[in-house]
């Protein structure tokens, strides 16, 4: 999406700030573990004062994908199959790379299909051959021992929330493999190696290079924060990056204790639909005066393009000091 096919109008929308504090104070539902783990649970059912003070007009988005699989019914498919959206998306708008790369080692072939990159998330999907059947595995399932990047073992920061997932095909298996995008800087273009050093413990070497691109993502910067004296915690909604059929969330949180765990759990705009997250890629820590800094980047539904508003709701677990 380019300039000219983009509006972007920001709007400050006057919100009571004190009947929205009135609200978050009643909503906190709070119940107080004093065992071993020594945590506090804050359920906050109502957060960000300012809300996003944004308003989206119809022009930043495209239209309503039509979900037909129109030129692309193959590939959609495979993204039908994982239940994939986004990839279905994609698969519409003709961003997904389609492979056609095929390694044979160890008696065994893999052939990786397609490849897309939107917002926070890599995905990979490939087949591999029912000659796999002969490892340790039950029938039926199949488990890769896998790095990406040239990285080795459990230190491969590819490896924090990937998710394979497995269908039986005819003489095989597809799978699709979905990451998150581990680095600070999201590179519009870049190579990603992958070396597959045994599937079902069959022994081999399945090495593959393979293009992950995207267009710019478009940036709504935000920079609304929520403190919650009580707990010394402080959160800041950065910004918004919106893809072509993702969006990801970009915010910061501020605490005293350093194992304090802090997480947004959905959001919700003025209409009533609900967006969700992922786990989320620490993108920045560090030790200031006033506590312990974390940036945190996660994907997100992809937002509709007609909102005014969002509400994020929070779930905080606070480490009670000895």
């Amino acid at each position: 999406m380019d300039n000219k096919e983009m509006k972007i109008a920001i709007d400050q929308i006057p919100v009571p700030k004190d009947k929205v504090f009135d609200a978050i104070n009643k909503g906190l539902n709070k119940t107080d573990y004093r065992g071993k783990a020594r945590k506090k649970v804050l359920a906050v059912t109502m957060v960000a004062a300012a809300l996003l003070g944004i308003t989206f007009t119809s022009g930043f988005f495209n239209p309503t994908l039509n979900r037909v699989l129109a030129n692309t019914p193959l590939i959609g498919g495979i993204f039908q199959q994982f239940n994939d959206e986004t990839g279905v998306e994609l698969a519409n708008q003709n961003a997904v790379t389609q492979l056609n790369q095929a390694i044979t080692s160890s008696g065994v072939t893999v052939k990786l299909t397609s490849a897309y990159f939107d917002g926070n998330v890599v995905s990979i999907t490939g087949f591999v051959d029912k000659d796999v059947e002969k490892g340790h595995n039950e029938k039926g399932e199949v488990s890769f021992d896998v790095n990406f990047g040239h990285n080795e073992g459990d230190n491969d920061p590819w490896l924090n929330g990937k998710t394979t997932s497995i269908k039986k095909a005819d003489n095989g298996y597809n799978f699709q493999w979905k990451l998150e995008y581990p680095y600070k800087t999201l590179k519009e273009n870049s190579t990603l190696p992958i070396t597959i050093h045994n599937i079902n413990g069959i022994k081999g070497e399945w090495n593959f290079e393979i293009p992950i691109q995207q267009e710019k993502n478009h940036t709504f910067v935000i920079n609304q924060e929520q403190e919650y004296p009580e707990d010394e915690v402080k959160v800041r909604i950065k910004e918004i990056l919106s893809a072509k059929a993702s969006s990801t969330l970009i915010y910061e949180t501020v605490q005293k204790y350093k194992r304090d765990d802090i997480r947004i759990t959905k959001a919700i705009d003025e209409k009533g639909k609900v967006y969700r997250f992922g786990n989320g890629t620490s993108i920045k820590e560090s030790k200031e005066e006033d506590g312990y800094h974390s940036t945190t980047r996660t994907e997100m539904n992809k937002l509709k393009s007609d909102i005014n508003s969002l509400t994020f709701y929070l779930q905080i677990n606070v480490e009670i000091p000895r």
